[in-house]
């Protein structure tokens, strides 16, 4: 008899969505390959979720292909630590409340959604600022390194909601307003939710 809710694993590695990224070459010989056994047994194939997950555009599929109820049973391996989906995919409103709660996990990355309200573009900084909830001012951050990273006009950004995937929750201070900011590197840390 089985007891409590099954959870599920997925690994999280969006180390290649990081235009700073090199990743390691690791040459084999060809005797060490192995053969495939034909009467393996094949995980993918009878697995409802991802085994594991390396793109913004994996979360966004995830997030819309199930039910509430199996969203609840996921667990994220990030860096050997397993945390639920519930606690890093969080509105822009309840990512500033951790930022200024100072809850926020500094090893962790988080997935923060919202509706982009306009574009700041400046010469050291972009700022993409997401419709306020409940007075909550929140922006995503792009630094000079990574404008040629990014590369979407204001009109392609304005109006839609967004999953945004940054490394940094920052608490910010804006005409004497507390703000939050998420920092972003490229075009691949936003993924687009639903047909605006």
């Amino acid at each position: 008899m089985e007891k409590g809710i099954k959870e599920t694993l997925i690994r999280l590695n969006l180390k290649k969505l990081d235009p700073d990224y090199v990743a390691r070459t690791v040459e084999k010989e060809e005797s060490e390959k192995k053969a495939k056994d034909p009467n393996e047994v094949k995980v993918k194939q009878g697995s409802k979720t991802p085994n594991s997950i390396g793109t913004l555009k994996a979360i966004v599929k995830l997030l819309t292909s199930y039910e509430p109820d199996t969203l609840a049973t996921i667990l994220i391996s990030i860096n050997g630590r397993k945390i639920p989906l519930s606690q890093i995919v969080i509105s822009h409103d309840k990512a500033h409340e951790l930022a200024w709660s100072d809850r926020a996990d500094p090893k962790l990355s988080y997935f923060v959604y919202g509706v982009i309200q306009n574009v700041v573009r400046r010469e050291s900084v972009y700022y993409i600022n997401f419709e306020p909830i409940n007075g909550v001012v929140f922006s995503l951050g792009i630094f000079s390194k990574y404008f040629k990273h990014f590369t979407y006009k204001d009109d392609q950004l304005i109006g839609r909601k967004v999953l945004a995937y940054g490394s940094r929750l920052k608490k910010n201070e804006y005409k004497g307003k507390n703000t939050s900011e998420l920092v972003i590197k490229s075009n691949q840390y936003i993924e687009f939710l639903g047909k605006n």
